[in-house]
């Protein structure tokens, strides 16, 4: 996946595969600008895995309520299907935001 055409400073999403798993590595900001690229990628990853969806939020320094309900929803969604999702080494900015709303323990964070 390339980043995001409009937005190229904002967000970048890459994509792969490893061991079924499909790794989705966020650099950038989640905003209502940048969150339907965010979604598109969930959507790739969701039917290219055969195991977990893995979203590596290290580089994200910025979300905002539009990115967390695409990750709430997502998580609902593939839980629904059966489908583990995780949160990997999220950033400080988005381990307080998941803090503050209490979901850091009701979500899979590595």
């Amino acid at each position: 996946m390339q980043p995001v055409e409009e937005n190229d400073e904002l967000l970048a999403v890459d994509l792969t595969l490893v061991d079924g798993d499909a790794i989705v590595v966020v650099t950038g900001e989640l905003d209502p600008h940048t969150v339907p690229r965010f979604e598109e990628a969930i959507a790739e990853a969701t039917t290219a895995a055969d195991g977990r969806v893995v979203l590596d939020l290290a580089g994200v320094g910025f979300m905002d309520s539009s990115g967390l309900r695409v990750v709430l929803a997502a998580h609902e969604d593939l839980a629904g299907r059966g489908i583990q999702m995780v949160l990997r080494t999220p950033s400080d900015a988005i381990r307080r935001l998941l803090e503050i709303t209490d979901l850091l323990d009701r979500l899979d964070v590595e």
